[in-house]
């Protein structure tokens, strides 16, 4: 009879152990999806705005527009380790997340502008321009709904990769 009830007793407690770690499981990767969003895809379209605000107004203040790009650098770099820590995510996610960091990489960033106020040249304003459009096209601009769903958000980096890639080719 002792035995029967320590029997159940442990199966209760390996149940609740199991869903416990079922919740932290769903949980994490929630959390992985959500940071990615407000990371990455929350900088994109604010990248954008900026990008659209200082061409109408003659580029008056790259600045602002050179550190978000720093920021949505730094929000890609946050999401991929966090996703390649975590271990919820497919390999291919995580491509995704680098292959936009080396393509958004080549822009003018805060980092290349530590000490001094950054101007941009005709060439890095068009580049920008560019990089504009092909974040409206990938779905990533003002007045857009995003997803904080992950294969959907992976779906739109790929779509804004090979925009750049086209645009890169292009200008060539």
């Amino acid at each position: 009879m002792y035995n029967k009830r320590l029997f159940i007793v442990s199966l209760l407690v390996n149940l609740v152990l199991s869903a416990l770690v079922l919740f932290s499981y769903i949980h994490s990767k929630r959390s992985a999806e959500e940071l990615t969003a407000s990371a990455v895809s929350d900088n994109l379209i604010a990248l954008n705005g900026l990008i659209s605000s200082q061409e109408s107004n003659g580029w008056e203040r790259p600045e602002v527009v050179v550190s978000r790009m720093g920021d949505v650098l730094t929000g890609l770099i946050i999401a991929s380790s966090h996703v390649s820590d975590s271990g919820f995510v497919d390999l291919g996610g995580s491509n995704e997340l680098r292959k936009l960091y080396i393509q958004l990489s080549s822009y003018p960033n805060d980092a290349f502008f530590l000490r001094e106020q950054p101007v941009l040249s005709p060439r890095e304003q068009q580049s920008f321009e560019q990089l504009q459009i092909a974040l409206t096209d990938a779905g990533l601009g003002m007045n857009m709904t995003t997803s904080s769903d992950w294969e959907e958000n992976i779906h739109t980096y790929q779509s804004l990769i090979d925009a750049l890639q086209t645009n890169a080719q292009n200008a060539d």
